[in-house]
């Protein structure tokens, strides 16, 4: 079943993920080997589904690109998304791709001290989606999620488990 397809017009439909994310981007420094690219991943989006296959939403979450500990160094390098997403399909199947800027986050510390940077940087999200329904309200899904972050060319798959709500319908 569909959230798509039904006896009203539009939806509000509400969707929080979880999951794994691996980053495939390249870092090139003395540490490549310490560097950690799996990640937890978390989204939330809201999205306006209409009678009609297309429907848009907005996304934000929490990705970690990578982090690393080492003796001397400890590092990490977390984004968050914030993304117009638009949706196309009406069967539980649906394609997703979003567009927006990611607030990226960086921190070093080391033994003389600590460093922290923040940048807005563009990019965009593609997934595809599976959701199955659990009444008129609920529903559970999974999603595989491709983000990139094209200012620092950096690349996230995730893999995530959705919880869909229903807010209201009309």
């Amino acid at each position: 079943m569909s959230y798509v397809k039904t006896d009203s017009s539009y939806k509000v439909l509400l969707t929080a993920s979880c999951g794994y994310s691996f980053g495939l981007s390249k870092f090139y420094t003395d540490y490549s080997d310490d560097i950690q690219k799996n990640k937890i991943a978390l989204s939330f989006r809201a999205q306006w589904l209409t009678e009609h296959i297309l429907s848009v939403g907005i996304e934000s979450g929490f990705l970690g690109i990578a982090s690393l500990k080492t003796e001397d160094i400890n590092a990490d390098l977390d984004a968050y998304p914030i993304l117009v997403v638009f949706s196309y399909g009406s069967t539980p199947f649906r394609i997703n791709t979003g567009i927006g800027y990611y607030y990226i986050s960086s921190k070093i510390s080391d033994n003389t001290g600590e460093s922290k940077s923040n940048s807005f940087e563009f990019g965009y999200m593609l997934s595809g989606q599976y959701d199955l329904k659990l009444g008129k309200k609920f529903g559970i899904g999974a999603e595989v999620k491709f983000y990139n972050i094209a200012e620092t060319s950096k690349s996230l798959i995730s893999i995530m488990a959705n919880l869909n709500y229903v807010l209201f319908e009309w």
